[in-house]
């Protein structure tokens, strides 16, 4: 986490609760879900009363009582207090995929705009040095759909006789493995 020009270094279980939450999208997720990737070998009752316990430690250790919101059952991160690389990776997804599914080429420089955010957002695999079953579906579905939005504008920019992005290279460069080529 970083504030201001601060790096606030987040410890015990606290770490893998963020990790948690931003591998289910950041915002409005199942507290039930999370407490059960955490504690899976406990009953419902103790994982959530464990999930609890780390929330309550971790906002009053590391002053994130507003950034760590839990209500009705759902965890969320304050869109208002914090920006999210995934979030704006996602919604450069969301804009290159609405304009490649309307596939007549009639605007480029979106196309093209929104390539060039999700080339600047994207640094690499989603959440690199952590591993759960959230994780690797969450850095697994970010992969394929930047897969599938570079080759389908590739595809809308050689149809439109102009010189291809070659987006896919330069985000492969960044995270080389085999879901490159496979999407």
């Amino acid at each position: 986490i970083t504030r201001g020009d601060a790096t606030v270094e987040v410890k015990g279980k606290a770490p893998a609760l963020l990790v948690e939450v931003l591998a289910r999208g950041g915002r409005d997720v199942c507290a039930k879900e999370v407490a059960h990737a955490m504690w899976p070998h406990g009953e419902t009752e103790f994982a959530m009363g464990a999930l609890n316990t780390t929330l309550f430690r971790a906002r009053r250790r590391y002053d994130l009582e507003r950034l760590l919101l839990l209500e009705d059952g759902r965890l969320g991160l304050n869109t208002e207090l914090c920006l999210v690389d995934r979030w704006l990776l996602e919604s450069a997804l969301d804009s290159a995929a609405t304009i490649l599914e309307l596939g007549d080429g009639s605007d480029p420089r979106g196309l093209r705009d929104a390539l060039h955010v999700i080339a600047a957002t994207y640094r690499g695999p989603l959440l690199e040095q952590d591993r759960s079953e959230a994780v690797d579906e969450a850095r697994d579905r970010v992969r394929a759909r930047i897969a599938l939005v570079c080759k389908q504008a590739d595809e809308m920019f050689r149809d439109l006789e102009t010189t291809a992005l070659g987006l896919l290279e330069r985000i492969a460069a960044r995270d080389p493995c085999p879901w490159m080529s496979a999407a």
